[in-house]
């Protein structure tokens, strides 16, 4: 098996993409073009299929329709950093609500905290997303109380497993990939209003 590249954290693997892609726009397109094909692809398991509830400090992608939104806006493919479960739900930050310095530092920060957990796991599931242990500590309760006055706390958001359709899980060696991901599909608004009311 090869050799799992080191991540060298999720602002200098940005900075490195984008270089590479020579651009923003340009890497931002090749992303949602990356993220299609490695969800469908058998052979890189960066990218893994997992309908389970959620595990704290794992980034999920899917599909959410609801009626329970109705007259209301909401955002039928969340990309959510998972802070667990509460109550029955699941629940995290969905980062489509915050605009790309947001995405980029608050993943940014949550790795340099939990850098130590993040490497060893990337470590020792060779990139397979599934396989690498969850961010134990990464509670709703604990991320909560960090957050608390920030915008961030805006974008905290519930969600019932049974109605995530195609969920998958994006490895921690892709979270550069994540903050470039631009997928959003707000139901009720736009994305600018999704934003304005994030950073209100």
């Amino acid at each position: 098996m090869a050799q799992q590249e080191k991540f060298e954290g999720v602002k200098a693997e940005v900075s490195t993409l984008i270089s590479k892609m020579k651009g923003r726009s340009i890497a931002s397109a090749d992303t949602k073009i990356w993220f299609k094909n490695t969800r469908n692809s058998a052979g890189d398991t960066s990218v893994r299929r997992d309908s389970s509830p959620f595990k704290p400090g794992k980034i999920y992608v899917f599909r959410y329709e609801t009626t329970e939104r109705k007259g209301k806006m909401w955002d039928r493919n969340p990309v959510v950093l998972s802070l667990g479960r509460v109550d029955g739900f699941d629940v995290g930050i969905n980062l489509n609500y915050l605009t790309y310095n947001q995405r980029l530092d608050l993943l940014d920060r949550i790795y340099e905290q939990f850098k130590e957990s993040i490497d060893r796991s990337i470590e020792n599931s060779g990139g397979d997303a599934i396989s690498q242990n969850p961010i134990e500590s990464m509670q709703y309760e604990n991320i909560q109380q960090m957050f608390q006055g920030s915008d961030y706390i805006k974008a905290f958001r519930r969600y019932d497993t049974s109605k995530r359709k195609k969920s998958t899980i994006i490895g921690f060696s892709k979270w550069n990939r994540v903050v470039l991901l631009d997928i959003v599909d707000i139901a009720g608004g736009d994305i600018n209003k999704a934003h304005a009311k994030t950073n209100s």
